[in-house]
């Protein structure tokens, strides 16, 4: 199944000269992303990196993208919020309401923000290394199109991996990242399942 296939990459991707990663070591980072994009004590009051879905990009792009959003939000302590006004052209709304991303995948975090609050947020690009702050600046910052392609650019944080993930290495973690971002909805993983049966 894709759940096998998926359980099976998170453990096994590493880096050159990582170390071997064990389950544990997964569900350990596993873990510590989803205390982040699930805070325990509600959105109110956590640090949030909004993300909004580019009409330039497609899949493969929105999974690059969205792992090095997840990368900044883990070293800066913020939550990613893919923000909900931001609809994404590979999805039907009529057919999928939720758009973006969670058509396809688990939602990627319990934090919303209206659209007032994301447009008053200020972007990465615009604050420059105060937005990639661990402890201060705004509570809300813009993950837009052009931070997105400066990120890209530049390398922001390109290098950076969290304590828990330095022994297996950059490829492992943003694996873990990954695995997160795209964790099947039942529906498609069935689909997947059946097509490979076809």
């Amino acid at each position: 199944s894709l759940g096998e296939i998926m359980g099976g990459w998170r453990v096994g991707v590493q880096a050159v000269g990582g170390a071997e990663a064990s389950p544990d070591a997964a569900r350990r980072v596993q873990d510590d992303i989803r205390r982040l994009q699930f805070p325990e004590h509600g959105c109110a009051g956590a640090r949030l990196l909004l993300y909004d879905f580019s009409q330039a990009f497609g899949f493969g792009a929105h999974a690059h993208m969205l792992s090095l959003a997840l990368n900044i939000a883990h070293y800066t302590g913020r939550t990613l919020v893919p923000l909900a006004s931001s609809s994404w052209w590979l999805v039907d709304a009529s057919t999928c309401g939720r758009g973006g991303f969670s058509c396809f995948f688990h939602d990627m975090t319990s934090c919303t923000v209206t659209a007032q609050d994301a447009s008053s947020a200020p972007s990465i690009a615009t604050l420059g290394a105060a937005g990639l702050s661990t402890t201060g600046g705004p509570r809300m910052v813009s993950f837009e199109w052009e931070s997105q392609t400066l990120s890209i650019r530049t390398g922001i944080l390109r290098h950076y991996v969290p304590p828990l993930a330095r022994p297996y290495g950059a490829a492992w973690w943003r694996g873990q990242a990954t695995a997160f971002l795209m964790r099947p909805r039942d529906w498609l993983e069935e689909e997947l399942a059946q097509s490979q049966q076809r």
